[in-house]
C-alpha cells in the first residue's frame, strides 16, 4: 500500500493544509510504519518459513493478535484508510 497516497487522500491541495494537519500526517506515518513493522513480527513469529499460503488455515492466537494490533491503532487507521474507501462510493 503507497503511505504517501493515503496521507494525502483526504485533502489534495498542499496549500490549505495547517499546522496541525501536517504534524498529525507526519504523526499518523511513523505510527503507520511502527504499525507495519508490528504486523511483519506477528507474521514472522507465526510462520517464520513464510510457508502460509491462501488455504493455510490461520491460528486464532494468531488473528487474536492482529485484532488487538488493529485496535491499538485503530484512530490512526481511520484516518489514513477511511478517505481512500470513502472515494470507492
Amino acid at each position: 500500500m503507497n503511505v504517501t497516497y493515503l496521507r494525502f487522500a483526504g485533502d489534495r491541495d498542499e496549500r490549505r493544509r495547517t499546522p496541525a494537519q501536517t504534524a498529525q500526517e507526519a504523526a499518523d506515518l511513523e505510527e503507520w510504519r511502527a504499525c507495519c513493522a508490528a504486523v511483519i513480527a506477528v507474521r514472522n513469529r507465526y510462520d517464520p518459513k513464510n510457508e502460509w499460503t491462501e488455504v493455510t488455515p490461520l491460528p486464532a492466537a494468531y488473528l487474536e493478535e492482529l485484532a488487538a494490533l488493529h485496535m491499538r491503532h485503530k484512530a490512526m487507521l481511520l484516518r489514513l484508510l477511511a478517505p481512500v474507501f470513502a472515494e470507492d462510493d
